[in-house]
């Protein structure tokens, strides 16, 4: 009897122990957003193995449309789709087309695969394609699936969004990488800031984020000092305000200073 109470128990723990892997195989942990445009998602398990690969706008679609995929890699895949991409003519001959690397949660083992497939994809088809290689966050993902737009894209458009808050997601979400970052550095120069050549495309979306960031700051503080003028109130905001005493009837009066400071402009790709 004891014997097989036994045998019972160890098959339940086997028919557990095969559900759950069962269910980590066809589990998203993870999501790579590819964006040229076209733009595509791959899914990933645990184990960063493949479960799903979709495209997320029209040019997507026709990237994917005759690709057999199954039982690839990461890196496999999206060396074939790249490929592809050039194939299509997607990839300029000039090296001014830039490639989205964004996974949905900080993943290097993912982001090194996904970036070394457009590597492969690009010496085997003898062309040059700066990357953008960074990572997003679950929330940002529904957003941008909310708006139909993939993820990567939907992140820069964010940054660009930060200098000018009037530019909708409408406006961007089929446009190129390589259209983003040329209209953020058009905006950064009509905003006045001083700016050098960077080394490589994360250099330039690295000074995009820096800008946007910055700008955002400062409109923030501009802000909170108009309401403070306006309310004739002495507060001590140090973050904000330069202070300067004056002597006149025993009052004192705040004069506020707001200090530019120059930053280096994504000039990478203004051409």
């Amino acid at each position: 009897m004891r014997k097989k109470l036994s045998i019972a128990i160890l098959a339940i723990f086997i028919l557990l122990a095969g559900t759950t892997t069962v269910l980590a195989n066809n589990t998203a942990t993870n999501h790579v957003s590819l964006d040229i445009n076209p733009s595509v998602e791959i899914s990933v398990n645990i184990f960063n193995n493949i479960i799903s690969i979709e495209a997320t706008n029209e040019d997507g679609e026709k990237l994917l449309e005759g690709l057999n995929l199954e039982n690839m890699t990461v890196e496999q895949a999206v060396n074939a789709i790249m490929q592809k991409a050039a194939e299509l003519g997607y990839i300029a001959d000039d090296g001014s087309t830039v490639v989205s690397v964004i996974t949905e949660k900080e993943d290097e083992e993912l982001q090194n695969a996904a970036s070394n497939g457009v590597s492969l994809a690009m010496s085997n088809k003898k062309l040059i394609a700066p990357m953008y290689v960074d990572s997003s966050s679950p929330e940002m993902r529904a957003e941008a699936k909310a708006l139909g737009v993939s993820p990567g894209k939907y992140k820069l458009i964010k940054m660009l969004q930060a200098i000018d808050p009037t530019i909708t997601v409408d406006q961007y979400k089929d446009a190129k990488v390589s259209a983003i970052i040329r209209k953020a550095n058009e905006l950064l120069i009509a905003n006045g800031f001083e700016g050098k050549p960077v080394e490589d495309m994360q250099d330039a979306v690295d000074n995009l984020e820096q800008a946007s960031g910055q700008l955002e700051q400062e409109q923030n503080q501009e802000t909170e000092n108009d309401e403070d003028v306006n309310d004739g109130q002495n507060k001590n905001q140090n973050e904000i305000k330069n202070q300067n005493t004056v002597d006149n009837g025993n009052k004192n009066h705040t004069k506020v200073k707001n200090n530019k400071k120059s930053i280096l402009l994504v000039d990478y790709l203004y051409i």
